[in-house]
Order: C-alpha cells, then sequence, then structure tokens
C-alpha cells in the first residue's frame, strides 16, 4: 500500500483556513440560546488561550457542600495571524484591547459544547469605553470552546480555599 502526499497550492490552502475561522461566526449554525439578535453586524473575531481560576469553597445553597467555583480568567486574545489584540480578565468579564477600548459583559445564556470543555456562551455588554475595537461592541460570543472546567479532583472541607488553574482556549466574537 502506499501513500500519496499532494501539496495544495497556497491561495488554497489560506482559503481553507478563512473558511474556517469564519465559520463559528455563522450565527444560524450555532445553538438558538447563544444565537445573537438578527441584524447584529460582526465586529472582530479573536482566539483567546488562558486560564480559568477555581477555588473550592462551601455551595452558596448548601452549607454542607464543597464544589470548585469560578474566580476569574485571565487569557491573551490574538487575530486570526497571530498578533496579540489585547487581553480577557475578570470578573467582570471584561475583554481589553490594545488599542485601549474595553467591553465589560454578563452572561445571557449558555450552551453545553462536549465533556471536558466549558460551555459556548452570549454575553451582553453592559459597559464599553475608548475608541478602539471593543468600544462599539453589543454581544459577544464564546465559541469553539476547548478546556477550562473544573479541576478534576475532590473539593471538600480538607482543601476548602485552595485555587487551580485550568487551561482553556476559546474563540471569542464580538458584535454591535
Amino acid at each position: 500500500m502506499s501513500i500519496t502526499i499532494r501539496k495544495l497550492p497556497y491561495p488554497v490552502v489560506l482559503l481553507a483556513a478563512l473558511a474556517t475561522w469564519q465559520a463559528h461566526a455563522d450565527n444560524v449554525m450555532l445553538p438558538e440560546q447563544i444565537r445573537v439578535p438578527a441584524g447584529s453586524k460582526e465586529i472582530a473575531a479573536m482566539h483567546a488561550v488562558g486560564d480559568l481560576t477555581y477555588e473550592c469553597k462551601v455551595q452558596a445553597n448548601d452549607a454542607s457542600g464543597y464544589s470548585w467555583q469560578v474566580l476569574g480568567p485571565e487569557a491573551q486574545l490574538s487575530a486570526k495571524n497571530g498578533k496579540m489584540k489585547g487581553r480577557y480578565y475578570g470578573p467582570p468579564a471584561t475583554w481589553e484591547g490594545a488599542d485601549g477600548s474595553k467591553v465589560v459583559a454578563a452572561q445571557q445564556a449558555v450552551a453545553p459544547n462536549g465533556t471536558g470543555n466549558i460551555p459556548l456562551q452570549l454575553a451582553k455588554a453592559t459597559q464599553t469605553s475608548g475608541n478602539g475595537v471593543f468600544s462599539k461592541v453589543q454581544f459577544v460570543q464564546r465559541l469553539d470552546t476547548v478546556g477550562g472546567t473544573a479541576p478534576n479532583i475532590p473539593c471538600s472541607g480538607m482543601n476548602a480555599g485552595t485555587k487551580h488553574k485550568v487551561g482553556y482556549s476559546a474563540d471569542y466574537v464580538f458584535w454591535q
């Protein structure tokens, strides 16, 4: 048995990569609960790589139980060409551009994205500032999530207060 490897022309590879990058922003293909309203216009899409910090805490609704609770994210945002475009941190959920603009948003809805991955998410802007890329954002979608779920370590009174960082990546799409 022989294997033939064909080298595709650069423009074909580039077009395929761009099609993949933009495919996630096709609102109609997403779970209904995380779609942006009809008529929304995509402003930017960025890839995030970073950590979610979890802490073992007493459950809010059950003082006898403990669970891993998210303290907040810390991630770098990059354009599809790999150039750093800003950072994402919280709480509250804040995307800050290298140009000084910011958007703060609150979660509106989530949709599952497979075992071991944090859910897809729709957030609505509560505050914007600056004159750059994030200054007119009204909605933020978190898509293509990988990792980021709570640590697979027991959480109890014995390790209450323990913090763990869990790596994750996601694509964020910003809408006006």
